[in-house]
């Protein structure tokens, strides 16, 4: 029996929600919080050409993803800083965007893309720590992309509560 289309395009939101998270060691990648962790896609998700491109996701707290949805430009300079690679896939390397539907075959494609990229080992040392890193945050307040590792320590405590 075969899948529906909703039905395969859930899993394969699943497993690239669960790549996303892996890769980042299950840490929120802009304040380190380890609790209510998202899969924030970078393109919207009505791009389906970029749906479950692993580039396109970044692990984000609860907190952190409310952020970047409320604050974008902020979250762009950010990004900029923090993911240089991330950030010049997103502005200059990636094919244009598309519209539109996709179609079944391409979606078994995409879910056999993530499989194979569930199987390849990822680091066993465990994620680096916050506290004390020096690692760009955006502050909302400012609306500016910072360095600021007190800021950063006082962001991840709060975002434990």
């Amino acid at each position: 029996m075969t899948k529906t289309k909703t039905a395969l395009q859930r899993e394969l939101d699943g497993l690239w929600a669960k790549i996303v998270k892996l890769r980042a060691q299950y840490r929120c990648q802009h304040c380190g919080s380890v609790h209510e962790l998202a899969a924030h896609h970078l393109i919207r998700t009505w791009n389906k050409h970029y749906r479950w491109e692993v580039k396109n996701g970044i692990c984000l707290c609860a907190r952190c993803h409310s952020d970047a949805h409320d604050h974008p430009a902020s979250f762009k300079a950010w990004l900029h800083i923090g993911f240089p690679g991330v950030y010049l896939w997103l502005t200059t390397e990636r094919p244009g965007m598309k519209r539109g539907v996709i179609t079944q075959a391409r979606m078994m494609e995409a879910k056999a893309e993530l499989e194979r990229a569930l199987s390849i080992p990822l680091p066993q040392n465990g994620p680096p720590s916050p506290a004390g890193s020096v690692r760009p945050i955006w502050s909302v307040r400012h609306g500016q992309a910072v360095l600021a590792p007190a800021l950063h320590a006082q962001h991840s405590s709060q975002s434990l509560h």
